[in-house]
């Protein structure tokens, strides 16, 4: 576990971590995943939330997720009824699963995402079913 958030070593030889789910259900208010993490010394990259890695947790407000992050997987942030907002910094929408996001509210939820890139967004399996996906900073 680093920065309160508990990572799995995909690849330890590419450096590779993947957000999973040691803390189901407990992760409260606001997550920031990073780009990378510090473990035993070694930098490794964050591409991926693995999954059910934030499956139930119920007190989960917002996410900020890192230009890093190249796909979401199966139901990652299932079961989340208190999701208000996402940030992703990534140019190119994340890969969803189809139950990604299931039990989210996608009327409640607003996107936020560069500006150059909202409608790609706006397309994209799995996001294009968010109401409100507009540019990072407004």
């Amino acid at each position: 576990m680093e920065n309160g958030i508990s990572y799995w070593v995909k690849d330890a030889k590419s450096k590779v971590v993947y957000v999973t789910n040691n803390l189901q259900g407990k992760y409260k208010e606001i997550v920031v995943i990073p780009q990378a993490v510090l473990h035993e010394g070694v930098t490794y990259q964050v591409l991926k939330v693995g999954n059910y890695a934030f499956k139930d947790c119920n007190g989960l407000v917002a996410v900020v997720l890192p230009d890093t992050i190249k796909g979401i997987n199966d139901f990652a942030f299932a079961g989340t009824p208190q999701l208000i907002s996402i940030n992703s910094y990534a140019l190119t929408p994340p890969a969803v699963k189809p139950d990604s996001f299931a039990g989210v509210l996608f009327d409640k939820v607003t996107i936020f995402v560069p500006e150059n890139v909202v409608s790609a967004y706006k397309s994209a399996e799995g996001w294009k079913n968010f109401a409100q996906i507009v540019p990072l900073g407004k």
